[in-house]
């Protein structure tokens, strides 16, 4: 956990240090991780696309010291890269199974990512009386990953455990960098597309044991937060969000879904590592306050570039949820943290081994 800790530690640092002693390392994990020059050259002798031998290999090794060569890809790797570093060694790959990595990848996407994590941490987040919260078991064909209502408030949740692919990140391409987006986040049956599924159930019957008649709640009056979650730091990129926020309006539309309710809120585009991260300051907030703060920011700087045509207005009202979050916690006295370990390790019920 040293490394780990540490790397997040030196990702908010403005003089990060870059050398670790031995010591500090677990070699049956790490020794992957280390750079072999002659490899690498005879590996890359043709170059190297989007830096894919140093987020490989990120630590260099001199002497008994490690050099860390970028601690993006050390905490990157730490995850994705131990993902896709498991399955080509370990041999789990030989499973009829598995011969695929994708189908690889679903399973740690369903048991790890949706269960052991976004099932685990949401809850923190979402508390009060008369609430009801629920995740999909399996049981009911299309039912939201998690739907959460307080009163005639209701959320629903997508999470997606998607890898934005090197070949779209490395064309420069508005067009195939789109095209990725839509495949992984609004297509008919994905992202955008599921929750026009879910609204479309809403209208008929909540997602819960009871009817509307027997809850004594007006479907008129529901005001409804469809909220995607994904996993990858790519999709953190600016306009990303805005952009699927356009789509699913432009779905609501399609399917007259827009006077239905109440209210349906923009969509919310949220990283997983924003619930992670903020574990420690989950009570401290109000999670419908923070998405409500994004939209409105957006909104607000929206009208101001319509007024001005200020480029840089523009370019801020991209900017993604966790960057208007950060300011509202911050105004709050709330400052967004990496993980608490020992919270962490309770929260997901993990035990030494």
């Amino acid at each position: 956990m040293n490394l780990l800790q540490n790397s997040w530690n030196q990702l908010d640092s403005e003089f990060p240090s870059f050398l670790i002693n031995d010591n500090d390392l677990f070699h049956s994990l790490f020794d992957t991780f280390i750079l072999d020059v002659e490899e690498y050259k005879l590996k890359f002798k043709n170059g190297s696309d989007s830096y894919s031998g140093l987020k490989e290999w990120p630590l260099l090794k001199n002497k008994k010291k490690f050099i860390v060569l970028n601690w993006n890809f050390i905490s990157n790797k730490l995850y994705e890269g131990l993902i896709f570093d498991f399955y080509k060694k370990s041999g789990i790959n030989n499973n009829p199974k598995f011969k695929n990595f994708t189908n690889y990848k679903n399973l740690i996407a369903n048991k790890v990512t949706e269960k052991r994590l976004f099932e685990k941490i949401l809850p923190k987040y979402l508390k009060g009386k008369n609430t009801v919260l629920k995740f999909d078991e399996n049981i009911i064909q299309g039912f939201p990953d998690a739907y959460f209502r307080s009163g005639k408030y209701i959320f629903l949740f997508e999470i997606k455990d998607a890898y934005f692919s090197a070949a779209a990140v490395n064309s420069y391409s508005h067009i195939k960098i789109k095209e990725e987006i839509d495949k992984k986040y609004n297509t008919k049956n994905k992202g955008t597309g599921q929750i026009i599924k879910h609204l479309v159930k809403l209208i008929k019957d909540p997602f819960e044991n009871k009817t509307y008649k027997e809850l004594n709640i007006k479907i008129k009056n529901l005001v409804i937060y469809p909220v995607i979650i994904y996993t990858s730091s790519i999709f953190e990129s600016p306009g990303f969000n805005k952009y699927l926020i356009e789509e699913f309006e432009n779905k609501l539309n399609e399917n007259n879904l827009d006077n239905s309710f109440g209210q349906i809120k923009n969509l919310t585009f949220m990283s997983l590592s924003f619930l992670i991260n903020n574990l420690s300051n989950a009570d401290k907030f109000i999670f419908k306050d923070i998405i409500d703060n994004f939209h409105n920011k957006v909104k607000e700087i929206e009208k101001k570039h319509n007024k001005t045509n200020n480029i840089d207005l523009l370019n801020k009202s991209n900017n993604n949820f966790e960057y208007f979050s950060k300011d509202y916690l911050l105004k709050r006295n709330v400052v967004m943290s990496k993980p608490i370990f020992k919270e962490a390790v309770k929260i997901l019920e993990l035990k030494n081994t």
